[in-house]
């Protein structure tokens, strides 16, 4: 039977935001939590790549399992930035480039960082209007503010809040789970592989 279904191939998505739902809900060690299986990820990079080489603005949408194994409905997470080519990686590295915040953006010349592989996302916790929850910084706020390994001693200065710090980790429980990594400068930002696994199977988006 015929539904006459369109894929991303029939729509002209060039200049066009497209929000792809994912199942990225992969296959997890009981005890570990290490993902056993990555084949439902490595399944979505065409079509990633495809919306990516046609000019669009991809933002990728997974269900990321339970923090603490209950249920939060009224939170959801909203994604700032994931799969980047590596033009727009030259672009921002262009910005710091010469300057002490250089530190937190990677250098195309090195070969990029994870996101120019698919393999990184940037995202924050929100309620079910949208609104995204206290983190004590805005995404991409380059400081040791946004940093995850002092955040104790910045809640007794006062430059952080018990809210702000508490939202932090549901939101790296929530991503643990799912199989990804913190990374110690920028709270919002979270790795699924090693930039050395990437290098070794991926290739960079260009």
């Amino acid at each position: 039977m015929n539904y006459n279904k369109k894929t991303v191939q029939d729509v002209d998505v060039r200049g066009k935001k497209v929000l792809l739902r994912c199942d990225f809900n992969v296959p997890q060690d009981k005890e570990t939590g290490a993902i056993t299986s990555d084949k439902r990820i490595v399944a979505a990079l065409p079509t990633i790549r495809y919306l990516l080489d046609n000019g669009a603005a991809v933002i990728a949408c997974s269900h990321l399992g339970k923090p603490k194994g209950e249920w939060k409905p009224e939170l959801s997470l909203k994604v700032y930035d994931a799969a980047r080519p590596m033009h727009i990686q030259q672009k921002m590295w262009n910005v710091v480039a010469g300057t002490p915040k250089n530190i937190y953006v990677s250098n195309p010349k090195n070969g990029g960082g994870l996101h120019n592989y698919g393999m990184a996302v940037d995202l924050t916790l929100c309620d079910a209007k949208g609104d995204t929850l206290s983190m004590g910084t805005k995404i991409d706020y380059l400081g040791k503010l946004a940093h995850i390994d002092n955040e104790a001693e910045m809640v007794k200065q006062g430059k952080l809040t018990p809210e702000a710090r508490s939202n932090r980790e549901l939101l790296r429980r929530v991503m643990r789970q799912a199989g990804f990594k913190a990374l110690r400068t920028e709270w919002w930002h979270f790795n699924f592989i090693t930039r050395a696994e990437a290098k070794a199977h991926y290739k960079p988006i260009p």
